[in-house]
């Protein structure tokens, strides 16, 4: 399992996966945009498990019919024969491996449709929207940042003070 790690949409602030090593945990909110389940998530680890949910997971469960629908090629090769039974089944009920196999189709349809250089982007027909959950430290502010993405972070979630290793020499 990669790290992975993002901005929050409403403060721009890194969440981080370090918080032990600084003793600093943030209270981050994963959105599904549908309704507005809220994955709380008081310790990110970096694996984007939020409130016991899997970004890339709830990204597939969230555009299951477009996914169903545009990326057929990339499911099968993803999910396999079965894939009706892992795209339908709630996700306490999948197995690690079902899991697995739904989080890296997330992964891919992140990569290929969301990714923000515009030159590396795969096109959907133009009325066709994927969906992304939503990162915010502010519940109460999910639903304006409904149909935008979350921006990856560079550094993973590893903390980016300024000065920090210059004394080590």
């Amino acid at each position: 399992m990669g790290q992975f790690s993002w901005y929050t949409q409403d403060t721009g602030e890194q969440i981080y996966n370090d918080w032990d090593k600084y003793g600093d945990k943030q209270t981050i909110h994963m959105v599904d945009p549908r309704d507005g389940t809220d994955y709380k998530e008081e310790g990110y680890e970096g694996y984007g498990m939020f409130g016991g949910r899997d970004f890339y997971e709830l990204l597939v469960d969230i555009n299951k019919d477009i996914i169903e629908k545009y990326c057929g090629q990339m499911l099968e090769s993803f999910i396999g024969i079965d894939h009706d039974e892992i795209m339908n089944k709630n996700y306490k009920e999948l197995t690690e491996k079902e899991l697995d196999k739904k989080r890296s189709l997330g992964i891919d349809i992140w990569f290929s449709f969301m990714e923000p250089d515009p030159f590396s982007r795969r096109k959907l027909p133009d009325d066709v929207e994927i969906l992304s959950p939503i990162l915010v430290s502010n519940y109460d502010l999910w639903e304006r940042y409904k149909g935008s993405y979350p921006e990856s972070d560079p550094d993973q979630g590893w903390h980016c003070l300024e000065d920090e290793d210059e004394d080590d020499d």
